[in-house]
């Protein structure tokens, strides 16, 4: 069991790492956008630059975009720990009904 429990762990680790990152790159993404509003704070009463509103609506996307990329990790996350339970269910039924006496008949 030790070895599901392994396996499991280290199919976890990677998706883990993949979270962090897009956590990182949101984080990022966060700040960039702050900076952009600071910046579009200073054309309220007149219009904006085109260039600033397009980066404002890309940064939008980018950090909507790692959204879901950060939810589907967590959902990877999640069916890994899933399926890694059913197998050590399937493992345990295994294991005890090879361990116990036959049934006499």
């Amino acid at each position: 069991m030790a070895d599901i429990d392994a396996r499991r762990d280290r199919a976890i680790e990677g998706v883990q790492s993949e979270l962090k990152r897009g956590e990182a790159i949101q984080a990022q993404l966060q700040k960039k956008r702050a900076g952009l509003l600071r910046e579009a704070e200073f054309y309220q009463k007149r219009a904006m630059p085109a260039a600033l509103a397009a980066a404002i609506r890309d940064v939008d996307s980018e950090i909507a975009t790692q959204g879901l990329v950060i939810d589907s990790k967590r959902k990877d996350i999640e069916s890994i720990r899933n399926r890694y339970e059913q197998d050590r269910t399937r493992y345990i039924a295994l294991t005890e009904a090879r361990n116990s006496p036959p049934n006499s008949r």
